[in-house]
């Protein structure tokens, strides 16, 4: 018996389907929060957790690049892995493993083993989760069903329809943009009529970066 088409799409492209929130009823239909390129800059990493809370957020995404060119690497990724929020790797995750020495082991393993994508479920919709969109993601994110497509990487904040796919990026927590090194982060919600998302810079003043 043939398999339905999401269900190949899905076994075909090798994603991950995880349901973090599944058994959270008070959650439905709540804002999840969307934040990456992380960098290793735990000053803005809190200051963004911080916010979140402070919104009611209990929900989130990360879309990798937890790591480099700041100077809080092992701490970045304790506090990450603590949320217990989906995760995917992004591309200084890999290449800057070869700074091994400053992350402790366990979270070097973890590290290691985050998937580059993910198909999460999310109150009725499907959102495809990747660190960097290409046209390839995005076939393949049409090609799971996929009401959203999240990403980072560009460190530019957005929130908008792309060719019929909501496609979100929260910018970055760790560096932010020429002229503007404000931690930024996004917010998404699922709803019977759609998803829905938008971005938030941070209040905060921060330096890019604190480095030891």
């Amino acid at each position: 018996m043939p398999r339905p088409a999401r269900e190949s799409a899905i076994s075909d492209l090798g994603l991950i389907d995880v349901s973090p929130w599944a058994t959270e009823e008070s959650s439905a239909g709540s804002p999840v929060a969307v934040l990456g390129d992380i960098h290793s800059n735990l000053p803005a990493l809190e200051a963004v957790l911080e916010e979140v809370e402070a919104a009611g957020i209990t929900r989130g995404i990360i879309t990798g690049d937890i790591i480099g060119r700041g100077g809080h690497t092992d701490e970045c990724i304790s506090l990450v892995r603590s949320l217990g929020w989906p995760c995917v790797q992004g591309t200084s995750d890999r290449v800057n493993q070869g700074g091994a020495d400053e992350i402790s082991r366990s979270n070097l393993v973890w590290l290691s083993s985050l998937p580059v994508r993910l198909l999460l479920p999310l109150d009725g919709a499907v959102i495809y989760v990747t660190h960097r969109v290409t046209p390839r993601e995005r076939r393949r994110a049409v090609e799971a069903g996929a009401a959203c497509l999240v990403s980072g990487h560009t460190h530019h904040a957005s929130a908008g329809p792309v060719e019929g796919l909501l496609i979100v990026n929260p910018g970055s927590v760790g560096e932010g943009v020429p002229n503007d090194p404000r931690p930024s982060w996004a917010w998404i919600v699922a709803a019977p009529d759609g998803v829905s998302a938008g971005v938030r810079w941070s209040t905060r003043a921060l330096r890019p970066y604190e480095i030891r």
